[in-house]
């Protein structure tokens, strides 16, 4: 379980919501992503994968476009707001001390990308 500290609209179409999440926040990696349950209805017992765009502080923030009816739900999500996920779950990009990584996406495939940036800078690795 996460709570809902944000969920804003960023550009037509497209949110970015920061969830509260000690433990995914802790154990998460650039290019995982978390399983997202929209709503507990059963109309929408589908879960969503969705990229971590950030993590720390016991945080983790999201970007998508709301498209589909679960993610239209998401656009709808409030402060404090309780969300069922399960996460982080994925590979992750692994060791590129001895290369000089090249950032490429698009869209809201860009949430990743935006995530290895940062821990490449924390890393101080010239991108």
């Amino acid at each position: 379980m996460a709570s809902v500290i944000s969920n804003n609209k960023i550009s037509e179409g497209i949110y970015k919501t920061i969830l509260c999440s000690p433990d995914i926040s802790a154990y998460s990696h650039p290019g995982q992503f978390v399983n997202i349950l929209p709503s507990y209805n059963w109309e929408y017992v589908m879960r969503r994968p969705m990229s971590i765009a950030s993590q720390g502080d016991d945080n983790i923030s999201i970007i998508y476009k709301a498209i589909g009816e679960g993610t239209r739900i998401m656009a709808n999500w409030e402060k404090g707001s309780q969300v069922d996920l399960i996460g982080p779950l994925g590979n992750y990009w692994g060791n590129y001390q001895s290369s000089y990584p090249i950032l490429i996406g698009g869209g809201v495939g860009i949430a990743p990308i935006l995530n290895l940036h940062t821990q490449l800078k924390k890393d101080y690795i010239q991108h």
